[in-house]
């Protein structure tokens, strides 16, 4: 049943259109050298949407919440996307999570620390954690599985400056 699904995905990967409307707009991000963010779409359109974005000449490409409960990228498509240099938005979890600490470790070291950006997610008024308080302790957290302070840098300070166009490309 497993083998069903990876080959069902990779045929409807192969399959999925990037609309024509969504790749003048992907011209124009390109254009302003700003970030693309994929949002909570699934799987197999975050890839696609990837490719199409590579083509358009796209540098600044985040993967929003790979390890949501609603998106769940599997580890080989987000070690594609990533070859085709997309970076990934790691969040601090809090109950939505389709993994726990030492698998979004073992994610996160299998993908490249190089292409993570860590955040919270916790702006949202539905959230009790502060979302200063969240970071920190995302980072306490990552710190307990093994990163080093010049790697949770990488993933917390310099690449998000990078993408922002803070830190020289």
């Amino acid at each position: 049943a497993r083998e069903q699904v990876s080959i069902r995905r990779k045929n409807q990967c192969q399959n999925f259109r990037v609309r024509e409307e969504v790749k003048s707009i992907l011209d124009l991000v390109a254009q302003a050298d700003v970030i693309l963010g994929t949002c909570h779409l699934s799987p197999e359109e975050i890839l696609a949407l990837v490719r199409e974005a590579r083509r358009a000449g796209i540098r600044k490409l985040l993967v929003n919440h790979p390890e949501i409960n609603s998106v769940a990228i599997p580890l080989a498509m987000q070690k594609e996307m990533a070859a085709e240099g997309a970076f990934f938005e790691r969040m601090h979890l809090h109950g939505n999570s389709a993994t726990d600490l030492p698998g979004l470790a073992a994610i996160m070291r299998a993908v490249g620390i190089e292409r993570t950006v860590l955040v919270t997610d916790l702006g949202a008024a539905v959230y009790d954690l502060d979302p200063v308080q969240g970071m920190r302790e995302f980072l306490q957290q990552m710190a307990a599985q093994g990163f080093s302070q010049t790697e949770l840098d990488r993933m917390a300070r310099r690449t998000p400056a990078r993408l922002l166009g803070l830190d020289p490309w």
